[in-house]
């Protein structure tokens, strides 16, 4: 029997961290003289602080910097642990909806976030100890298909003897296609257009949606070629 990992983004999946990773990258920029956009943050709200701060930099028309990349990083890391450490919006239910679904599935993390600010969010979410194993922005340097097999082999190592059958659940439609080219199973989350909809596994409106008969029925063969 196939035993699903469901590898979760935690940034706008469980917690909702755009308003403070868009001031935060604010912050960051204006240090430079530089004015964040609604059309600069569309294109970088999905990537790596650093990743952002590099592409929005350029976007911005400003020269290339590596030490600037370097300090505005820092800067919109330091804004963004200021103002998660003030509070964090959650999912509706959140660690009800996880330990209901820790019973029929293994719950693992990769996501775009810095392994301290997973810790810290995971904390003050009150989710502390459910995922295992945990992925952030400096495991992802060989890209997102890399990380999730190492989450399938650590898995596989924690609960030897189980066939695991790896999805991962993004609101990023991006993410969504590269997981199919990487042969994983998808769900995406959020309001999304029928047309975008359909090229996951599954849809779900919010993560409260995501029921244990939901994973259930998931199936046991993902669209693409096997991780």
């Amino acid at each position: 029997m196939d035993v699903p990992v469901l590898c979760f983004e935690i940034e706008g999946i469980l917690v909702e961290t755009a308003p403070a990773r868009r001031a935060a990258l604010t912050t960051a920029l204006a240090a430079d003289g530089l004015t964040l956009d609604d059309d600069t943050w569309d294109q970088v709200r999905s990537l790596t602080v650093e990743s952002a701060a590099t592409r929005a930099r350029r976007l911005l028309g400003a020269p290339e910097d590596p030490t600037a990349v370097t300090l505005a990083t820092l800067r919109a890391e330091q804004a963004f642990a200021d103002r998660i450490a003030r509070g964090i919006t959650v999912a509706p239910a959140l660690l009800a909806t996880l330990e209901r679904l820790s019973a029929v599935a293994r719950l693992a993390i990769v996501s775009r976030a810095g392994r301290r600010e997973i810790d810290a969010l995971l904390e003050r979410a009150g989710c502390t100890g459910l995922f295992r194993p945990i992925l952030g922005a400096d495991d992802l340097t060989q890209g997102l298909p890399a990380a999730w097999t190492r989450v399938v082999s650590q898995t596989q190592a924690l609960f030897p003897g189980q066939h695991l059958q790896p999805y991962l659940v993004s609101d990023a439609l991006e993410t969504v296609r590269e997981g199919r080219r990487a042969g994983l199973g998808t769900i995406l989350v959020g309001n999304a257009p029928a047309h975008e909809a359909i090229e996951a596994d599954a849809w779900i409106e919010s993560l409260a949606d995501l029921t244990p008969d939901r994973v259930r029925g998931l199936g046991t063969s993902p669209s693409g070629d096997p991780l």
